[in-house]
Parts: structure tokens; sequence; C-alpha cells
């Protein structure tokens, strides 16, 4: 979805939803054409496999469902690694995101480079596509 130039500056926020410990409201708001967009979601979390999160779309997107997994976690730096299944709108991806606006590079190229030692994921991470950060903002 970030490949396309016209969609800018994307944010990720999640969210508790009272009552649910399974579950967490998922919120992705980017800009595209001057304009502020949103993709909302709940993201259901897989009792067996804590990294394992089922999203499913709200509104007219109620009928999308995917799976994504959290393949890296660092509270620390402020990081987070997440790998996503395909809906009929978008292609299967990884997404590497940080709380800070203008990440570090080496913070971004040490997370690629932990992540390229599964051997499942190196085929995938050596067709990685960097976006520069400039063009998001």
């Amino acid at each position: 979805m970030w490949l396309n130039p016209r969609n800018r500056a994307p944010r990720f926020e999640y969210g508790a939803i009272a009552g649910h410990d399974d579950r967490m409201s998922d919120c992705v708001r980017y800009r595209r054409g001057g304009r502020d967009k949103a993709i909302r979601g709940v993201d259901r979390q897989d009792p067996g496999r804590p990294c394992h999160f089922t999203w499913r779309g709200r509104g007219l997107l109620a009928l999308l469902r995917s799976e994504w997994f959290v393949l890296e976690l660092d509270g620390k730096a402020g990081l987070a690694a997440i790998l996503f299944t395909e809906t009929l709108f978008t292609p299967a991806g990884l997404d590497i995101v940080t709380r800070a606006a203008d990440p570090a590079r080496e913070l971004i190229s040490a997370c690629v480079e932990r992540l390229g030692r599964a051997p499942a994921l190196a085929k995938d991470l050596a067709e990685l596509v960097e976006i520069d950060q400039a063009l998001l903002v």
C-alpha cells in the first residue's frame, strides 16, 4: 500500500477494547491527494500464538480479513516488524513501524538484518522495497 506514491504519512494506531482482552482496535491513517484517510478494523489475538492476529475491517471493509504476525517488537527502540497476508485490495507485505517520525537508518537496517536470519524470510527480505521517509511526509 505504501508503494503507491499517492499514499503518504502513514500512522498506525492500536487501542484496547473494553471487556475484550483478546481484541484491539486498529486504525491506519494516511494522506492521499491532500485528504486524510483511515482504514479501521479490529484485531483478534490468537490465544495459542500471542504474536498472531486476525484483522477484520470495519464498515464497508467488514468483508475483508487479513492475518498478521509481530515478527519483532522492541519497546525500548519503539520499533515493530509486522508481516501481513493479502486482502482483496492489498498484497501481502512487511511493515517496519517506529514511534519516531524519522527513525535512524541504523535502527531499520539492524531490524532487517535480524529478520533476514530467519530462512523463511530471507527471500522476501531480498525483495524488500525501501520507501524514502521524505516521500511519506
